[in-house]
């Protein structure tokens, strides 16, 4: 059989014509856009010194780092003779040979989306992370908002998507992200009081302005094939729930492994704005779902101290033997939490959601272990650490739990999600 390459000079795989007509979702050279800003999440090019379960632990290690630094700076060595208590990286090498100083003083403490459903705190400040991106202005106590981030095209992880209340590590999905935001926070001039209003209000939050990241032309063009009540919280939902789409992700999957993805008008736009707003519940609120009842959740410490009780050191799949070959293989149903705790009855359906190249319910195993450091053993990091962080010590075990209840709420949704049905006028 001869195959013949497409005009993108596709030869296997290849893209769709159609995929090109549809609205880009990032700024970056288009004219016509979804959103006015993008960003890639942050990149700290030394995660085991600036990041960590636990806030202290966080700041203590960068701490240190900073001051390996200063005392190689001051000394005039090279940074290939310095301590080894310093990760370097290209921006870090530069600013080190050109003598400039690493502050204490602008050190601060930021929690962050590592990896999917982990939070942890990122020590960060001038020079200290390689790759900040511009997502740690964009969120804060006082500045309240949402991103989906989005998987950066690529050929090997299976294209994902997920909600976010705060910054996400560039490698959430171990591969790149970038993030699309609801909103833009924007420094104000002090001598310029002409605040951008927002819904009518004067919309200032400790030095920035709220202004709407969602383009006044997406709007219009949205409003043009929905209806004038049409919104922009709508569009921000619709493609969410677009971008959950079985259809959408099997259709374009080639497109989408080459290119960001890009958001057709269908039809009948209300079943994606809806399954779009669901799904941004669940996922955010995935620390405060009901747990799933698994077998042995109910676990009691009794007189024993509850957080060495429920503490972990790695998570792992029981074992069962294959009738058909014999060997010893993973039992999903069930999960060895500890030595004292093992839990079963876990749904094989619940592993159907999945982020990139695991299940969501795997990204939990897979995080919630405790990690020595191969070349600094002070640099362990201890995901017990996070549950004295929130009080609580059951927050890995109902952590877990609440996971699967997550994961077949959100494949019900993306279950029921019409076939797409993309409008003659592609938008």
């Amino acid at each position: 059989m001869d195959i013949t390459p497409n005009e993108h000079g596709d030869w296997l795989n290849q893209r769709r014509d159609d995929f090109a007509t549809f609205r880009s979702i990032s700024p970056k050279g288009e004219a016509e856009s979804i959103f006015e800003t993008s960003s890639p999440g942050f990149s700290t090019s030394r995660d085991a010194r600036v990041l960590s379960f636990s806030k202290p632990t966080a700041r203590q290690n960068a701490t240190r780092m900073i001051e390996a630094y200063e005392t190689a700076r001051k000394a005039g060595v090279s940074a290939a003779d310095s301590t080894s208590a310093i990760n370097w990286s290209a921006d870090l090498r530069r600013r080190f040979e050109k003598g400039r100083p690493l502050s204490r003083e602008s050190l601060a403490m930021r929690s962050v989306t590592y990896r999917p459903f982990c939070r942890q705190w990122l020590a960060h400040g001038e020079g200290i992370i390689e790759r900040p991106g511009s997502m740690l202005d964009q969120f804060s106590a006082s500045r309240a908002n949402l991103a989906f981030t989005l998987l950066a095209p690529i050929d090997r992880t299976p294209f994902s998507t997920l909600m976010v209340q705060g910054p996400a590590n560039l490698n959430l999905l171990m591969d790149a992200v970038h993030l699309f935001a609801r909103w833009r926070y924007v420094p104000v001039n002090p001598e310029d009081r002409m605040l951008i209003p927002d819904h009518g209000q004067d919309n200032a939050v400790d030095g920035y302005r709220r202004v709407d990241n969602i383009t006044d032309e997406s709007l219009a063009r949205f409003q043009d094939a929905y209806g004038d009540s049409f919104t922009k919280d709508d569009i921000f939902f619709y493609t969410y729930g677009l971008l959950h789409s079985p259809t959408y992700r099997e259709t374009y999957s080639a497109d989408l492994k080459k290119s960001l993805a890009r958001v057709p008008l269908v039809a009948d736009a209300a079943p994606l704005v809806e399954a779009g707003r669901t799904l941004s519940d669940w996922h955010l609120a995935y620390e405060t779902v009901e747990p799933y009842p698994i077998d042995g959740l109910e676990a009691d410490p009794g007189a024993t101290d509850p957080y060495a009780f429920f503490r972990v050191e790695k998570l792992k799949f029981a074992k069962v033997r294959d009738p058909a070959t014999n060997k010893l293989v993973a039992d999903r149903s069930t999960i060895i939490y500890n030595e004292r705790i093992t839990l079963s009855g876990i749904p094989e359906q619940a592993y159907r959601y999945m982020l990139g190249s695991r299940s969501a319910i795997e990204w939990i195993i897979d995080r919630y272990r405790v990690k020595p450091d191969n070349k600094d053993p002070e640099l362990t990091n201890d995901p017990n650490n996070w549950s004295r962080e929130v009080e609580d010590p059951r927050y890995i075990i109902d952590l877990l739990a609440r996971i699967v209840t997550v994961s077949p709420e959100t494949m019900a949704i993306v279950d029921s999600l019409p076939a797409l049905d993309i409008r003659k006028n592609r938008g």
